[in-house]
């Protein structure tokens, strides 16, 4: 009972929507720190090869698509640790 009040102020607040980046940043984390996310990762950078077949553009992307999920996580777990 008491969870679910604090759940509805929290909304009421406009904070619940921190609940969802978390979870955003949280699996974007996953994905990329797992096996999963390094298949996706690496069929990602063989289609772009073909089409783009260049190593600086690859390398961009690579750089990007990890700051990217870096940041998600570590944002997300920021919120965690401030609003938990």
């Amino acid at each position: 009972m008491n969870t679910l009040f604090m759940i509805r102020n929290r909304k009421r607040d406009g904070k619940y929507f921190i609940y969802v980046i978390a979870i955003i940043g949280a699996i974007t984390g996953v994905l990329l720190f797992t096996p999963p996310g390094l298949i996706i990762l690496s069929l990602t950078m063989t289609t772009l090869s073909i089409v783009v077949p260049t190593w600086p553009s690859m390398i961009t992307i690579l750089v990007t698509y990890v700051g990217i999920a870096t940041t998600a996580t570590v944002i997300a777990l920021i919120l965690v640790r401030k609003w938990i």
